[in-house]
């Protein structure tokens, strides 16, 4: 159980050493617990002393008596829970940033000494806000310490880590006098937990920041060019092989037959431990600071820059991170070296694995769970890991945590079966590379889901895509597919930072995706041309209709929380169809013993049509006589309404763009 009052007291602490008036702003959004000490302002914001109000919040949500679920270990499969789940991938860093002293900029110190960037105290005072929407399960993203920028952003990729387990200094709310940011780290956590979330740790193991904290105690572990070759670095170009062409057995006999192969190859270099162990541990015993810097000036070597896994492919170098050494022996004897083969250790198994290395990675990943206590882990970019390592990686982890959930991101639906017999149990899936300005393609991914064998993320957007509202269908598309996806079989529902609030900034865009979409906001807004993930940013949460979607995702989870079992069953998931295969419908029917829930939505988001609801495959395999029909909520209208059936027995509906409605069939 978490203690509350250790933060109220450490807040009170703060306030006896600061005597300031305050004009500090917050949105009213965040205001759950009807704090009335502070001036509301026109905008939706309003202004407070932060220690009055985050002590009344911290107060309410101790007194408050919440419908917590127990987090106990659940019977089934490992980690099986993570298929019931609403899922909201959250952004530490941004999620409850705002220009709290109004100077038109997030700072790391405003002009009262405290963070407009997120910490954990705020995090921890939005929760009822999420648990109010329907979200169950929590990924954190942008929580560990990050190397320096090499780009002109505010932050360094957000895989550039200084360290796996480092938290961000930057997290810790100076509000919270005498805590250190690891302790109200575990206090967000206890407070997640407290609240019925599970949460998840965003992890990508397979690279860090160029300068991390392992460089100097672990050389062996990475690989090195040369400092002078730094500016010329990139990966070869093979004659004869088409653009983003995948390292097969093929491509990469070809890869070693051209001349600018060698040439790359050239560029590497024996790590400085390896060259003269005994001049390396001199150096490092004289050494003030031994950190890359230090060692490019010496050695005159720099940790190889990571590239892409493709052949032939347009993106640049990632100059922020490097990969890591996951096997000692390569195809050809030289200074170990990055080519798409070695980067793809999935396809191109070692004989002599860097034992220490997956050890480390084993330990850290088992102390997320058992030290951080997290309830899983969503791993990216998990195509460059050793598929013996990710077994080992599971296999560790459950033994301290047996019911720990397992996530991949993998597009590929036919790869799920190889990453579920390493004990994975979801993979994120194509869904939101798949739409774009209609939702044509959104009805395919939906009926693909009935008697699907995996069990995919439903996204309308990740975080590595354009924002839903910037599409042609704006707000309409996006609130149709932040409703449909929670009523998808055999799919996970899946919100990033910033989707309640409609967001269109781009998070972290793929550099496939078009430039243009950095351009969403007004030339005079601060997060002009930037993304949220790798800039100091902000979320929206100042709409005047903000708390009219949070009460429609509450309430269409409530229902989606009544038919989950028979949603999870494909013997009581019963497919809608319309009157013709082109008609702008998507609907699905879930049957319980004596009423069902049909739910529909018009994906034509620009358009009103009729639909009309064929019922042979639908009425008459109900488990019940069926008597009644009623349409008990909508996007479009909250009321209940009754539903009467044509001469031939189908259900005719008005439906308004982008629209998504509920009926339920009853046996009474």
């Amino acid at each position: 159980m978490i203690d509350f009052t250790q933060m109220i007291k450490a807040i009170q602490l703060s306030k006896k050493q600061h005597t300031m008036i305050y004009n500090y702003t917050i949105p009213q959004a965040w205001n759950t617990f009807g704090f009335e000490r502070g001036k509301r302002l026109r905008n939706h914001e309003m202004i407070v002393d932060p220690h009055d109000f985050y002590s009344f919040a911290l107060t309410k949500m101790a007194e408050s008596e919440t419908s917590c679920r127990e987090l106990k270990k659940e019977k089934g499969k490992h980690g099986s829970w993570i298929e019931k789940e609403v899922i909201y991938a959250l952004d530490m860093r941004t999620l409850t940033s705002w220009d709290h002293d109004r100077n038109d900029a997030i700072d790391d110190s405003n002009l009262y000494g405290l963070n407009d960037s997120g910490t954990f105290l705020k995090a921890i005072i939005l929760l009822p806000l999420l648990k109010r929407s329907g979200i169950t399960t929590v990924i954190l993203h942008q929580l560990f310490e990050l190397d320096q920028p090499r780009f002109p952003h505010d932050y360094a990729h957000p895989y550039a880590l200084k360290h796996p387990l480092r938290i961000a200094s930057a997290l810790q709310d100076p509000l919270l006098s005498g805590i250190d940011v690891m302790a109200q780290f575990q206090l967000f956590m206890q407070a997640a937990h407290h609240y019925g979330f599970r949460v998840i740790c965003n992890s990508s193991p397979a690279r860090l920041g160029r300068d991390n904290e392992l460089l100097e105690s672990h050389p062996d572990w990475f690989y090195w060019i040369k400092k002078d070759c730094e500016a010329q670095y990139c990966a070869p170009i093979v004659k004869g092989l088409p653009n983003n062409c995948l390292p097969g057995k093929n491509a990469c006999k070809l890869l070693y037959q051209q001349d600018t192969t060698q040439a790359h190859l050239d560029m590497f270099a024996y790590d400085p431990e390896t060259s003269d162990p005994k001049a390396y541990q001199e150096w490092r015993s004289q050494s003030d600071c031994c950190d890359l810097a230090a060692m490019e000036k010496h050695f005159r070597i720099t940790s190889a820059p990571m590239f892409s896994d493709q052949l032939n492919t347009s993106l640049p170098i990632q100059k922020e991170t490097t990969y890591l050494r996951f096997y000692r022996d390569q195809p050809i004897d030289q200074a170990p070296y990055l080519l798409q083969d070695t980067l793809r250790p999935d396809l191109f198994a070692g004989k002599h694995a860097n034992e220490p290395l997956w050890d480390f990675i084993c330990s850290y990943t088992t102390t997320l769970i058992e030290d951080y206590q997290f309830d899983g882990l969503f791993i990216d970019e998990v195509w460059l890991l050793p598929q013996k390592l990710l077994k080992a990686v599971i296999q560790n982890m459950r033994k301290q945590k047996p019911q720990c959930a397992i996530l991949v991101n993998c597009n590929e639906e036919q790869a799920f079966t190889k990453w579920r017999k390493l004990g994975v149990n979801v993979i994120s899936g194509n869904s939101a590379y798949m739409i774009h300005d209609d939702l044509e393609s959104y009805r395919s991914f939906a009926y693909s889901r009935l008697n699907a064998e995996s069990t995919l993320l439903a996204a309308g957007e990740f975080i590595d895509t354009p924002r839903v509202p910037q599409y042609q269908g704006g707000e309409a598309m996006a609130k149709t597919l932040m409703f449909m996806n929670l009523f998808l079989p055999h799919s996970i529902p899946y919100y990033t930072s910033g989707q309640l609030s409609l967001a269109i900034q781009p998070q972290f865009l793929s550099p496939y995706a078009d430039p243009a979409y950095q351009n969403a906001l007004p030339t005079n807004d601060i997060r002009c041309h930037k993304q949220a993930f790798i800039d100091k940013s902000y979320y929206t949460y100042t709409r005047g209709d903000y708390h009219i979607l949070i009460n429609q995702m509450e309430h269409f989870n409530k229902l989606r929380r009544q038919y989950l079992p028979a949603m999870m069953n494909d013997e009581t998931s019963i497919p809608v169809w319309f009157d013709k295969p082109n008609d702008p419908g998507i609907g699905f029917t879930y049957t319980l013993a004596d009423r069902a829930l049909l739910v529909v939505c018009n994906i034509d988001v620009k358009n009103a049509q009729t639909l009309t609801i064929h019922t042979e495959n639908m009425l008459w395999e109900l488990p019940f006589i069926w008597k009644h029909i009623y349409q008990i909520y909508s996007s479009h209208d909250p009321y209940t309404h009754d539903i009467e059936l044509n001469a031939f027995q189908n259900i005719p509906l008005y439906f308004e763009a982008g629209e998504v409605k509920i009926l339920e069939i009853r046996e009474e």
